[in-house]
C-alpha cells in the first residue's frame, strides 16, 4: 500500500494555459533577454493588468506604450527579484517584486505587487509562474 495519497484531479499550469487563463511567455525576445533559464507563464490577470496595450491605450492616456515594451518591465524586474534572492542564499518557491505600470484607463502610473512562483509543468519540467499575490 502507498503511503502518497491518490490524485483524484489536478489543475496544471498547461491545463492554465490551455483555458486562456495564463499566457506563456517563455519564447520570447524579453523573456530570453532577461535571462530565464525556466519557462515563464504569467497569469492572465497580470498580462492584462501589466502587459496588455493597443493603440486605442495609447491614445487615450497619451502614452505611447507597447506590449513588448511593458513585457520587457514586468520579467525584468522578476528576474531581478529572483537574482537578488538567490545571492541571500535564502530558500522559498514565492518571490514578491514590484514594478511600475502604466493603467490602461487615463491616470498616473502606479506600482503593483507581483510574485514569481516556482511550479512544474504537466511533464515535471520547472516553470515560472509570475502571478498576483492573492492569486492561486
Amino acid at each position: 500500500m502507498s503511503s502518497q495519497p491518490n490524485v483524484i484531479f489536478a489543475y496544471t499550469i498547461d491545463d492554465a494555459i490551455a483555458d486562456g487563463f495564463a499566457v506563456d511567455v517563455s519564447h520570447t525576445p524579453e523573456a530570453k533577454e532577461a535571462g530565464f533559464k525556466f519557462d515563464v507563464v504569467l497569469t492572465q490577470k497580470v498580462f492584462g493588468d501589466c502587459v496588455k496595450w493597443t493603440e486605442e491605450d495609447a491614445k487615450r492616456t497619451g502614452n505611447p506604450q507597447d506590449e513588448k515594451g511593458r513585457l520587457w518591465d514586468v520579467l525584468y524586474m522578476a528576474a531581478a527579484a529572483v537574482r537578488r534572492f538567490n545571492r541571500t542564499k535564502q530558500q522559498s518557491n514565492t518571490i514578491t517584486f514590484q514594478v511600475m505600470r502604466q493603467p490602461r484607463k487615463p491616470g498616473k502610473g502606479r506600482i503593483v505587487q507581483l510574485q514569481t512562483v516556482l511550479e512544474s509543468r504537466s511533464n515535471f519540467d520547472p516553470v515560472i509562474v509570475i502571478r498576483f499575490p492573492n492569486e492561486d
